[in-house]
């Protein structure tokens, strides 16, 4: 691990993250500062996590998603609930 306190392993997360998200090595190593070897080995140690959060990351997005789109459907049945109630209503007096 590199011997910079600043650098966390929350940091080194989001570093492999950005990784596997398409930034470059060489991007990446210049932005921190660190060598090409630190990141490698960020990499192997980090990278199992990394993928995982990144993972969970997109099902969350997907879950939010179906979320809304279930929430619209609701509110949408809702309505119409409601408003059959009221022909209903007004139909048996």
């Amino acid at each position: 691990m590199n011997s910079d306190p600043e650098i966390t392993p929350k940091i080194i997360i989001d570093i492999v993250e950005s990784y596997y998200r398409g930034k470059k090595a060489t991007e990446i190593c210049q932005e921190f500062s660190i060598e090409r070897q630190a990141l490698d080995n960020w990499l192997f140690d980090y990278g199992h996590i990394a993928n995982d959060i990144l993972k969970l990351k997109n099902e969350n997005d997907r879950l939010k998603e179906m979320y809304k789109s279930l929430e619209a459907t609701n509110l949408s049945l809702y309505h119409e609930i409601e408003d059959l109630q009221k022909k209903l209503v007004f139909r048996s007096k």
